[in-house]
């Protein structure tokens, strides 16, 4: 089987009311269609599970409290507890005709997933839900929906979890193991015409690498301080990057691996030469925001002065990158892209950012 014979299936989750409408397709097999109901009890339950394990501060918490809880004490701290959490979400989000199907779509090369899902599971760590062999009886989470029903609304369910020998509940593969899994576009896209790069034209292109720019006016420490710490040729991040600039072109063109992370001159001036170089990939690691519900206020965080002229307002010396102003300058996007930002990005995917990304880059 070639590459272009491969299985694509898509699986896309709804929020409807109190509940979450979930469906898995196999492109071109539209008799082989499962679906199936994630009710809002349920839904909470699996949410729930991802506040300890995510990087995000709650309640009194501390930008770095919260990293070091998700590092050192969380879920994903160590082996058995992020097997645990990852066969939950997998028992909670993913139906048994889901999990089915999946199944049977094992192949050589493997098919194609592309995850839709509704905005309250835009955390969700897909790739790393583990099959389940067993899991809580029917009537046992019936009880748990039913009773998770308050007079003051619906609550988590507390599910009776039987999780003293996890291996006998999954045998951990991941649905990564069972498929390549994608992020979908979101379905409010609008496809506009445009001119996409083509990947076979730019593949061995260089990689524009936005690394951490210096946001001005704030302190490392601060809100919009950096994500990735002091950069050091000493660091994992900076030996890998290192390794790839060996192996490859990068953008900028610089002699020393640590010049990437953290530049002064970063912002959407900068950012526009680099794109200009026809360029294979383009990488962003820093700060992203939203607005709620003005699509073309989300925004990245570049490196950019108060005094560069745009849509948003001014933070201090800095003003942030809209989706506006992307569109305004028609920036010419490359056909692969990493948008790696911050805790308020998890509002920018069904947003203004991606959307301008989508509607240049090629499918």
């Amino acid at each position: 089987m070639s590459d272009t014979d491969r299985l694509t299936l898509v699986l896309r989750f709804a929020d409807v009311g109190i509940v979450t409408y979930a469906s898995l397709r196999i492109v071109g097999q539209p008799s082989r269609t499962v679906n199936w109901v994630v009710e809002e009890p349920i839904l909470l339950a699996a949410l729930q599970e991802l506040v300890g394990a995510l990087p995000e501060p709650h309640g009194s918490e501390s930008r770095r409290d919260a990293i070091e809880r998700a590092l050192t004490t969380g879920p994903f701290a160590a082996p058995d507890t992020e097997l645990t959490i990852a066969y939950i979400l997998g028992v909670l989000l993913i139906g048994a005709p889901g999990w089915q199907l999946l199944t049977e779509c094992v192949a050589t090369p493997r098919a194609v997933l592309f995850v839709s899902p509704s905005s309250r599971l835009a955390r969700v760590p897909w790739g790393l839900l583990a099959v389940p062999k067993s899991g809580p009886s029917k009537e046992e989470l019936v009880r748990a929906r039913q009773d998770a029903i308050t007079a003051s609304g619906r609550v988590a369910a507390q599910i009776p979890w039987q999780l003293a020998d996890i291996g006998a509940h999954t045998d951990g593969y991941r649905l990564m193991e069972l498929v390549d899994v994608l992020m979908a576009v979101p379905p409010n896209i609008v496809h506009s015409p445009r001119a996409p790069a083509g990947w076979a034209a730019r593949r061995d292109g260089p990689a524009v690498l936005v690394l951490d720019p210096r946001v001005p006016g704030q302190r490392p420490d601060s809100a919009l301080g950096s994500v990735l710490g002091r950069p050091s040729p000493e660091t994992q991040l900076a030996q890998h990057f290192g390794g790839l600039m060996e192996r490859r072109p990068v953008l900028p063109d610089v002699d020393d691996v640590v010049e990437l992370f953290r530049r002064q001159d970063a912002g959407r001036v900068w950012l526009a030469k680099q794109l200009a170089q026809a360029p294979s990939r383009l990488m962003y690691v820093g700060h992203a925001s939203s607005a709620h519900g003005q699509a073309d206020r989300a925004a990245l965080h570049l490196a950019c002065t108060a005094q560069i002229p745009g849509d948003a307002e001014a933070i201090g010396d800095h003003r942030p990158l809209t989706a506006s102003d992307l569109m305004s300058l028609q920036l010419p996007i490359p056909p692969r892209v990493a948008l790696l930002a911050c805790g308020h990005a998890q509002k920018v995917q069904s947003l203004g950012v991606p959307r301008l990304i989508c509607q240049d880059t090629a499918s």
